[in-house]
């Protein structure tokens, strides 16, 4: 599930009650083959992200901030519980749905562009999907990758 939050985007994949108690259930090495295949599933899906950066529509470079802030997160308790895919920049959320900047102080936003100095009262930004796109496009990947780990814990 991809989330806005407070300075910064995430996408967020959660396991349920219920796959928790059939996760729960599977041996021990099935389970870590599982939780193998998905970490590294998440660093195919950030290897994903950054190197779509500059390809017609998704962010731009500029300074490479926005790149370099993709990080992905597994986490664990006694059995899987999630990842996550995320970026920590302000302006992460804008770059994956799009919207208006409004200026906040004052009536105008003010930057330059090519050199001249533009003032207007709001900026419309395309959306650019980066997180989701990533993801979704890498699934059958995924399902081979885990596959492939958990086949490999068993043998």
């Amino acid at each position: 599930m991809a989330t806005k939050q407070k300075g910064g985007f995430k996408f967020d994949l959660r396991t349920t009650p219920e796959s928790d108690l059939y996760l729960d259930f599977m041996p021990a090495r099935v389970r870590s083959g599982f939780v193998s295949g998905v970490e590294e599933s998440m660093k195919v899906a950030e290897k994903t992200v950054k190197t779509s950066f500059g390809t017609p529509g998704k962010p731009k470079v500029k300074s490479g901030k926005l790149r370099d802030s993709i990080k992905t997160a597994f986490e664990t308790g006694a059995i899987f519980t999630g990842f996550t895919l995320s970026s920590d920049e302000v302006y992460a959320s804008i770059q994956e749905h799009g919207g208006k900047i409004r200026a906040k102080s004052g009536k105008y936003l003010t930057f330059q562009i090519g050199g001249s100095w533009v003032r207007v009262p709001s900026v419309t930004i395309p959306a650019r999907p980066y997180l989701n796109p990533a993801v979704m496009e890498n699934l059958k990947k995924f399902k081979d990758i885990i596959t492939d780990s958990v086949i490999k814990e068993l043998d």
